[in-house]
């Protein structure tokens, strides 16, 4: 899972991205394979790994839920006009509301059957690397001010062939750009599940005993149809992976009352 925290204008945007194996030895039953059972339902002719409101509801209770924990533990930095917030009723009174909010998810099928665990890797590895904009993104720096390309539109991240040219007072810019620099120690990625540091080493070890050749591809789980069509499900064939972003959008959260 991977913490980004801008938009394509550099605007205060805190979305995650993350990868998900479709199936993989059973954290309880290290010797068992389980397979994840998607909805029974296809949008645009692809199927999904969950149902996206399920996700959403999930991803906002364990949010909240751990800020809740944070509070009480003291380990909110609620400085400044954040600050009335380091009482638990005025934190409470602020957050309950934001249990009724519609999260957004956004979950993202592999692009064809075809699609190989690596060529999903390699996609999301590229939100690893790098700052908040590239240097190709640079237009140029005149009188002051710094002028960059920008996606622009309705869909999140902007439509990918609408594209504007965004123009910044030159300390503007840096604010922004520094408004992303994550607090030192702080970790961007993070592996969870099977994949956690606790988990890894055994789950890959159970994960290879499973996919071994000698396994018994026709009473093994992996080898049975995942989607409700019954088609060949490539997924199971291999440890695919799906990716899906959830953002919060900390911008118009609202400022404790005085």
């Amino acid at each position: 899972m991977m913490l980004h925290t801008w938009n394509q204008q550099l605007d205060a945007h805190v979305h995650v991205h993350a990868i998900v194996p479709v199936g993989g030895p059973s954290l309880k039953s290290p010797d068992q394979w389980k397979t994840a059972c998607p909805p029974g339902h296809e949008t645009q002719n692809r199927f999904w790994l969950v149902d996206a409101d399920v996700l959403r509801l999930a991803f906002r209770t364990t949010f909240l839920a751990g800020l809740r924990r944070l509070q009480a533990r003291g380990e909110l930095q609620l400085d400044g006009e954040w600050s009335p917030l380091q009482n638990a009723a005025a934190f409470e009174d602020w957050l309950k509301p934001l249990e009724s909010v519609k999260w957004v998810t956004y979950i993202q099928a592999p692009p064809t059957p075809d699609t190989t665990p690596d060529q999903v890797l390699k996609y999301l590895a590229r939100y690893m690397t790098g700052g908040p904009i590239s240097d190709r993104r640079l237009v140029r720096h005149e009188d002051g001010h710094v002028t960059f390309s920008a996606r622009k539109g309705t869909q999140a991240g902007g439509d990918a062939d609408d594209v504007e040219e965004v123009m910044l007072p030159g300390v503007e810019f840096v604010r922004r750009w520094t408004m992303h620099i994550l607090p030192k120690g702080y970790t961007k990625t993070r592996r969870f599940g099977g994949y956690s540091n606790h988990h890894r080493k055994r789950r890959i070890a159970a994960r290879n005993t499973l996919r071994s050749p000698s396994a018994a591809v026709g009473t093994s789980p992996a080898a049975t149809g995942l989607f409700s069509n019954g088609s060949a499900s490539v997924w199971n064939i291999r440890p695919s992976l799906y990716s899906f972003q959830s953002r919060v959008f900390a911008k118009n959260l609202p400022l404790p009352s005085a």
